[in-house]
């Protein structure tokens, strides 16, 4: 540990910079994850709305053309 300690003080600036780009990198990839997941589930309803809509009309059309 001290060494860990003795390599941040003799490199605290880049240790810093590090530390901000881990965790930038980190938020980054946590919001696209989000992201994706938030869009997957959009597009699902999306087809399943799609879906019912269609089937929907079927039953319309079929109960007119009879």
């Amino acid at each position: 540990m001290s060494g860990y300690l003795q390599i941040r003080g003799d490199f605290a600036p880049v240790v810093v910079v590090a530390e901000v780009v881990v965790v930038v990198v980190v938020v980054v990839v946590v919001v696209v994850v989000v992201v994706v997941v938030v869009a997957v589930v959009v597009a699902v309803v999306v087809v399943m709305v799609v879906v019912v809509v269609v089937e929907v009309v079927v039953v319309v059309v079929v109960v007119v053309e009879l």
